[in-house]
């Protein structure tokens, strides 16, 4: 499994960069269901970025960003 998130991380980090000319940092591939939504179902921006500086979520595989290659 965590080979396979690696591999996502990458397709992420190349489609990101290809399409929105944004080099991102860091990927994080988390649980299904583990981001906060609303009632209506969509994803609560600033619940899930609080989360995410916290450290909450619970990832398939840690983090990786360019520098750590």
């Amino acid at each position: 499994r965590p080979a396979r998130a690696r591999g996502l991380r990458e397709r992420v980090r190349s489609a990101v960069l290809e399409d929105r000319r944004l080099k991102a940092d860091e990927v994080l591939v988390v649980r299904r269901g583990s981001l906060p939504k609303t009632s209506s179902g969509k994803v609560q921006r600033r619940a899930t970025r609080q989360q995410y500086l916290e450290g909450g979520f619970g990832t398939v595989a840690a983090p990786s960003s360019p520098d750590a290659r």
